[in-house]
Order: C-alpha cells, then structure tokens, then sequence
C-alpha cells in the first residue's frame, strides 16, 4: 500500500458468534484483501468475539488486515467504531457471512463516485441457493432492494454498503433495541436529502440462516422498527400493544406479494416459482409472528434475539 488507503474494506465478526462457518469468514477476508488490492485500500477486521481463533484466521486469510477491537460490541456499534478507526476516504461493508459475485467491489466503489452528494450506496444482497425458500426469504428480509434498479433506497443492506466516510460520521446510525438499525439510517439520510442509492450490479450472496430463528426475529425487528423510528405510518398500532400483531402481519405479508410481484425476475423465480412463493409467504410470516409477540411481553430491553436485525 502507498501512503493513505482511499478505501477502507470492513468485515465483522459478529455473525461469527451466530454460527457463521469459519471457512465462509476466510473467504470473506480473501475477498477484501483482493478488493484493498485492486484499489489500493486497507482492510480492518472489527472482532466483536475476542479470543485467540479469529486473529488466527486473520493472519493466515488477511495477513495485512488491521484488527479493531470491539469486543462485547452491538453489532451497529462495532461497525460505526470501524468507520472512526478507518482511513480511508470511502468505508465498504462486507459481513463475515456474505460472498462477493464478480466485480462487486469494482461495482460498489463506481457507484459510489458516481453519486459525491450522497451519503453512500447499497449493493444488492439475496440469499444463495436456487429455488423457491431462497428467493422467497431474499424478498422477506432484503425485499427493499427490489426492484434491482439504480434508484434511492428507504432502507440498505449493511453487510453489503460503501459510505463516504465523512457522511457516515456526521450522520451515524443511531442504535437501540434491534441489531441493526439501517432502516432507521436510511429514512433519515432520505430526509436529510442524502439518500443511500442503490446499486444494483454490486451483488453478494448471504448465508442461509436458520428459517425459524431467522424468521422469529425479524419478527420482533417488525415492532422494534417502530420503537427505533415512530414516524413510520405503522406505529400508531403500537397502542393495541399484541392485539396489533394481526395487523402488523397482514402488512409483511401484502408487502411480500408486492415485492414478489416486482421483483421475481430478479430473484431468478419462474411464472411457476412465483405462485408457490405467493402461497408460502402467509405460511413463513406465521413464524414472525411469535417475535412480534415476544415483543410486545419483553419488550425493548430483551437481550439480543441470535443478533436481532432489520434489513441486514
């Protein structure tokens, strides 16, 4: 590397904790190693973990990476830490459990340059594997990246983003009951004027998560998301305390068949693929519907749910 690093590449540790496959974290520092590589950038590893076995792989997949150490951290946390102790102009997220597909660096970084006045862009992340439960959780928990188009973002995936650093700083995320608070960030860099911009060709496959754990807890995201950001329309259930859960339920499963409809040409669904997905979105939902009960008994202080998380 010659003098400052113009882009900072990020990757967590935080899933680690959640089980992510320790190979799937070795192929996500070769994969920031050889972006830093392209660009002339640097890579800081933000260990949320601690222990011996996370510098370990570090120093055998990323020998040049720097660590941060952010132990005990949420995840918001550790990656707005990562973007005070970055150096470079631009900070890239990738997570512990997503891959990179082609140019994605390459893709991200270009439409970051292309959009100075903005506060960043968001890559585009589905889940891998074919078929209908893959495509159908792609739109249940990334649905607010379709359609894969260039266009403002109301809410951005953080394992797969490029900020300018120095909008990121000014305007942080703001944290509070739900791991990640994206959307929260999203809507008010939107009302800011600086909105996140999609972009599209920028793509990462996720790791499949646990369907029941994953979808319990984007279940209690769907409450915690109104406690985090009142001015969403939705809040005003909030008074019905767990009588509003049918309502709440009613608006994740119209919203699926909408996002379907959009977006599963993107998601590779055939005419076919797309009517099971439609008659499986009610059924899935079901299973939010237990996190949006727990919700509501323990409330906004309950310990994380696996990393609770909206949107990322």
């Amino acid at each position: 590397m010659s003098g400052k690093p113009k882009v900072s590449f990020v990757i967590e540790t935080y899933n680690l904790g959640e089980g992510t496959d320790r190979d799937r974290f070795g192929q996500a520092l070769h994969a920031a190693t050889a972006a830093a590589a392209d660009c002339d950038g640097e890579v800081i590893v933000v260990d949320v973990c601690g222990g011996a076995e996370i510098p370990a792989i570090v120093k055998e997949a990323a020998p040049s990476a720097r660590m941060v150490d952010a132990v005990g951290r949420p995840y918001d946390d550790a990656k707005m830490l990562a973007a005070a102790e970055a150096r470079g102009e631009a900070v890239v997220y990738l997570d512990s459990d997503c891959e990179p597909v082609g140019p994605w660096s390459r893709e991200l970084l270009a439409a970051l340059r292309s959009h100075p006045e903005k506060a960043g862009v968001g890559g585009f992340t589905r889940y891998a594997g074919r078929g209908v439960i893959p495509a159908l959780m792609s739109v249940m928990d990334f649905g607010f990246l379709v359609p894969v188009r260039e266009r403002p973002l109301a809410c951005y995936a953080f394992n797969n983003a490029a900020f300018h650093r120095r909008a990121l700083i000014d305007c942080p995320t703001a944290g509070g009951p739900i791991r990640c608070g994206c959307f929260a960030h999203a809507q008010e860099l939107l009302r800011r004027g600086t909105p996140m911009m999609l972009a599209p060709r920028a793509l990462v496959f996720h790791e499949l998560p646990p369907i029941v754990r994953e979808r319990t807890r984007q279940g209690y995201d769907t409450i915690g998301a109104c406690w985090v950001n009142p001015r969403l329309p939705e809040s005003r259930w909030l008074w019905l305390g767990v009588l509003s859960v049918p309502l709440f339920y009613a608006l994740r499963v119209l919203l699926d068949w909408k996002r379907l409809a959009v977006g599963f040409r993107d998601l590779g669904l055939s005419m076919r693929g797309l009517c099971l997905a439609v008659a499986l979105a009610p059924v899935l939902r079901l299973l939010d519907v237990y996190g949006m009960i727990r919700a509501f008994v323990v409330g906004r202080e309950a310990p994380a749910w696996g990393g609770v998380e909206f949107g990322a």
